[in-house]
């Protein structure tokens, strides 16, 4: 009797899990294992299941920051970004950025069906003194499509190293409207050479855009920028991203990307609008 009644209570508990499991969203959950993905919702009919993963939380600041994912059950992407906690804007560096560049974990899934294996978020609260448009204090989200071991073999930019920050991608294998900033202006140790859009008004005066990567014949990243005006005042905005004609690699790549308070007051950054090119 004692062994039916405490089956059935194990029933009852597994349920209830299940339950809660399932009913949430990706706003309502915090991976705390500092090493592994997890699964935090699996929604949708047997049709159309839309799975979201997070990345181990990693600390930011006076807060913390993670990844997540979002795909539907044939593997397809349809968004993957980070969140930051309202304590990150708290009390931020005035006068240099964080020590060093802040390196979010993807959830593993995530390198296996997006171009993309790790995020870096830097925070440049002086802006670029010697970029025009580019003074106001902003975040960088970087991500960078090759693995981190690779980036943090880009040396700093010198004469001798431009050979390899100079190597573009082939034509048509960047957006048309995108342009290399030159030299040493933008170009920087463990990330590559910065592309900008060629009109100035998307980015004068900077509250955000989005700048591509390179190095030695490939892209590297995609970055949006936001200004850490745009971002506390967690008024959404939706962008377009540029699209070459081609990529070196096939998988399913954005052609948006947001900035936003969600409903829990994360501040959020994420790309969407996969298609395979």
């Amino acid at each position: 009797m004692i062994m039916k009644k405490s089956n059935l209570l194990g029933k009852i508990l597994m349920v209830g899990l299940l339950f809660i499991f399932f009913s949430c969203n990706k706003d309502e959950f915090i991976n705390d294992n500092s090493d592994k993905s997890i699964l935090v919702s699996d929604i949708g009919d047997e049709n159309n299941r839309i799975a979201t993963f997070v990345g181990p939380k990693v600390v930011m600041g006076n807060g913390y920051a993670f990844s997540w994912i979002r795909i539907i059950d044939d593997n397809t992407p349809l968004e993957i970004g980070i969140e930051m906690t309202p304590e990150v804007l708290n009390n931020l560096p005035k006068d240099s950025g964080f020590k060093d560049p802040v390196i979010i974990p993807l959830p593993e899934i995530a390198t296996e069906t997006t171009p993309f294996y790790h995020i870096v978020i830097t925070w440049n609260p002086e802006g670029f003194s010697n970029i025009e448009n580019f003074k106001e204090a902003h975040f960088n989200f970087y991500f960078y499509t090759i693995p981190l071991g690779d980036r943090l073999t880009i040396p700093a930019w010198s004469e001798e190293t431009d050979v390899h920050f100079s190597t573009y991608p082939p034509k048509n294998y960047m957006p048309a409207d995108y342009f290399p900033m030159i030299k040493d202006i933008g170009s920087y140790a463990e990330t590559g050479r910065h592309w900008l859009l060629g009109d100035p008004k998307n980015y004068s005066p900077l509250s955000h855009t989005l700048t591509y990567g390179t190095y030695e014949g490939k892209i590297v990243f995609m970055n949006p920028i936001a200004t850490f005006a745009l971002v506390k005042s967690g008024v959404e905005t939706k962008n377009n991203i540029s699209q070459p004609l081609y990529y070196q690699v096939n998988k399913p790549y954005p052609k948006e990307y947001t900035i936003t308070l969600n409903k829990n007051d994360q501040y959020t950054v994420y790309l969407t609008n996969f298609i395979r090119r």
